[in-house]
């Protein structure tokens, strides 16, 4: 794929023989004064009819305006929304864009090569079993009900970066994103602290899963994420046990037990229903049949069991920018947020690069762009 850039020096030269600045430049393309400042200073690329009038306006052809040059570097996207759905061409992009930013942070993170990778990684559930159980005694996992705080414990030693967002409620939301920086060998794990509760374990394992085994077959990785992660949360062994321990068949008597399992390992009960059919084909048996188990779910939870995992941490929906930083900060990743204060401090921090980085609205991300900048003042003033 081509890196596309515009062409700053040429753009420079055309500005001063014009007389035009920024702001005007904006008056004439009818955009924001903040979305010129993010395409001149690299942050964001212009759409293609923005692209068009910036080339009449400047009196430049495509080729004078617009820099391609191979990207042996591109980041590498893998994309994961609710319900399978197939992300865009647009979202791609965007998330393309995210990577080339967090490339401008690596001068102040402190890397290390990964430090597991699975061995010659087979689609099989023998192989699923065995991979995980060496990775729960690696890292003293040694109950059955495995806690958040234990998968981020992997994650850090895998010198992997979690990056909780806040990307919506809504039927197309994205659960989950994993870009690799190839030149530096670098992970970036978005996950969308608006998800579901349940579901959170489930992600973080998958996204995890796609670290680990980059070896393995494109067209298998996300069926072998979604094994791995299952086995990690009730084994292939606890499924057989709840299963021989049904004493009906009907549907809402399964599902009375598989939402009391749920609740009591704290993860979806579509993950248990998962691995019980996974039992049963393994065992040449009839797999069950329970249609919409999470719609289900919810609808059996209370409400204050039915909530997000902003929810969670901060017992409110909407957390205030200072709290949103800091959970980040306390519950995640400090090193990310330390590389943000460091990098506050560079004249190409600004309110597109946050903008871009956390993927939010403009208007968000000014209000964040003042608690990075307000931090790394402070932290200035506390070196004087």
């Amino acid at each position: 794929m081509l890196k596309q850039r515009l062409n700053h020096s040429l753009i420079d030269e055309k500005l001063k023989s014009s007389g035009l600045n920024q702001a005007e430049i904006a008056k004439k393309l009818d955009v924001t004064r903040e979305s010129v400042s993010q395409w001149f200073s690299g942050d964001n690329f212009p759409r293609p009819r923005h692209l068009l009038a910036l080339s009449n306006l400047l009196d430049l052809d495509y080729s004078e305006l617009v820099i391609e040059e191979p990207d042996e570097y591109e980041p590498v996207i893998a994309y994961r929304k609710v319900h399978d759905k197939n992300y865009s061409k647009e979202d791609k992009e965007k998330v393309t864009d995210i990577g080339y930013s967090l490339e401008r942070l690596l001068p102040f993170i402190n890397n290390n090569r990964i430090s597991i990778t699975l061995p010659n990684p087979k689609n099989n559930s023998d192989y699923i079993k065995d991979i995980v159980k060496y990775i729960k005694n690696k890292y003293g996992v040694n109950s059955n009900l495995v806690s958040v705080e234990e998968i981020q414990r992997i994650f850090k030693d895998c010198d992997a970066f979690l990056i909780p967002v806040l990307w919506g409620e809504s039927d197309n939301k994205t659960n989950g994103v994993h870009i690799r920086l190839p030149e530096s060998r670098t992970d970036w794990i978005y996950i969308n602290l608006d998800s579901f509760i349940y579901d959170i374990k489930f992600w973080m394992l998958h996204e995890l899963c796609h670290l680990i085994s980059s070896d393995i077959k494109e067209k298998y990785s996300e069926e072998f994420a979604d094994y791995f992660a299952a086995e990690f949360l009730f084994s292939l062994d606890e499924a057989e046990i709840l299963y021989e321990s049904f004493q009906s068949t009907r549907n809402e008597d399964i599902l009375a037990q598989l939402f009391k399992k749920a609740l009591e390992l704290f993860i979806s009960p579509y993950t248990i229903y998962k691995q019980i059919n996974r039992y049963l084909k393994s065992a040449n048996l009839e797999e069950i049949n329970i249609p919409k188990v999470s719609d289900t779910f919810k609808e059996f939870l209370r409400p204050d069991q039915n909530i997000t995992l902003t929810e969670l941490f901060l017992k409110k929906k909407t957390p205030e920018p200072e709290e949103y930083i800091n959970l980040i900060e306390n519950n995640f990743s400090k090193e990310f947020i330390s590389a943000l204060i460091s990098y506050s401090d560079n004249e190409r921090f600004s309110v597109g690069f946050v903008q871009n980085i956390f993927h939010i609205s403009l208007q968000d991300a000014r209000i964040i762009y003042l608690v990075i900048k307000a931090r790394g003042l402070k932290n200035i003033g506390c070196t004087n």
